[in-house]
This record gives C-alpha cells, structure tokens and sequence, in this order.
C-alpha cells in the first residue's frame, strides 16, 4: 500500500515538473515582447472599434430593431415570426457585440494595468466603451455595467441612472488624461499602430470623447 501510494506521488510530480518550459512555445511571442510599443494593451482595441459598423449590428440595431419599434419603418417579410415588431433571433445580436466586442477587451486592458501604465490608452477604452455601450443600454434597458468583470456565475443589473453616472465619470476621467497626455507630451501619436480612426491624434480622440458625453447628455435632457 505504502509503495502505491509512494508510485502514485512520483506520477503526480513528475507531471508537473518543468510544466511552463514543456508547454511553452519557445517561438512564441513573449510577454517582454509584447510589451514593446504598448502591444500587450494595443492588440484589444481592433474589435471595440468595429462592433458597430458591421452590417448586422447596424441593419438589427439601428433599421430592424430601433427603425421598425419606432415606426420609421415596416418589416414585409410574411415569415413565421412578428411581422409587426421584427422579432428574430438578431434582436440579441448589439447586446452580444457590446459584451464580446466591447466590455470583455476593456477589462483584460484594465486587467493588463493600463488604468496607471497607460492612462491615455485608458482613456481611448474609456471613450470607446461609453460610446458603445450607451447604443446597448438604451435598447435593452438596465444591463450588467459595474459589476462586468469582477467574477462569479452572476453579475447584478445596473439601472440606466447608475449607467449615465458611471458614463459621466468615465468620459470625465477620459478627458483628464487625454489633456494631461496632450499637455506633456505634444504630438507625440503612442496609440498610431492600433488607431483605424483618427491616425493616434489624441486632439481629436479628446473632441470625440467630448461630442460623446454631450450626446449622452442629450438623451437625458
């Protein structure tokens, strides 16, 4: 019995030892490579800037969902679902772009440190994420916000008041740090390599975050 149980320790060891070096890719990219060039935090931020200009979000959010519930439009195709609201399976589809394409980069850059090695990277997430996630909240009412990411099977629903706040504060921290990045470092463009809209100008990153908080303000006015 002492010599099973002394066979099976030897097994369990020996399937652990030397583990990171047996399952790690010596011609893979490492975490000091990544780091170079902000590449670690800057690789997160192609899909928070395409969610919604892909033709499914757009055709469901804005003309099948927002268009027909609105009255601007009228859906013709006389198939087995509502021919009155265009209800499909598509009605899901922003609230599943804003959760995979924006909420989840946004905490693995959060998780990464980029709140303080980072704050103007930060503060293109910050912008990008009330951007986006204003389109979801105002379709699905209150959605998970404030407790996206902190772990568990469930995550507490916010009300659309605590979602605006939270907007507010964010695009005010966005701000901040895009004037303070600007101030100390004129023209210099960190954000370039990972930018598809305004070329790493935080000038015009700042006017973005600004003409956001002041659409949202608009919904509340």
């Amino acid at each position: 019995m002492l010599f099973a149980c002394m066979l099976v320790a030897a097994a369990i060891s020996s399937c652990t030892k030397n583990f990171e070096k047996y399952n790690t890719n010596p011609s893979g990219i490492t975490d000091e490579e990544l780091a170079v060039d902000f590449k670690s935090i800057g690789a997160f931020f192609a899909s928070m800037q395409n969610p919604y200009s892909s033709a499914i979000p757009l055709e469901v959010g804005d003309l099948g969902m927002g268009g027909t519930w609105g009255g601007y439009f009228m859906n013709i195709y006389p198939g087995p679902e509502s021919v009155n609201y265009f209800l499909f399976g598509g009605q899901y589809s922003l609230f599943n772009e804003g959760y995979g394409n924006i909420m989840a980069p946004v905490n693995e850059i959060k998780r990464r440190g980029a709140r303080e090695s980072a704050p103007d990277f930060w503060a293109v997430a910050l912008t990008l994420k009330a951007h986006n996630m204003q389109r979801v909240t105002d379709i699905y009412g209150p959605i998970t916000y404030s407790e996206y990411g902190k772990g568990g099977v469930s995550a507490a629903y916010d009300s659309q008041e605590k979602i605006y706040d939270t907007f507010f504060a964010e695009l005010d921290t966005a701000v901040t740090n895009f004037k303070t990045y600007i101030a100390e470092h004129p023209g210099a463009t960190p954000f370039k390599l990972f930018d598809k809209t305004y070329g790493g100008d935080y000038t015009k990153w700042l006017k973005f975050a600004n003409s956001t908080r002041l659409r949202i303000a608009l919904q509340i006015v």
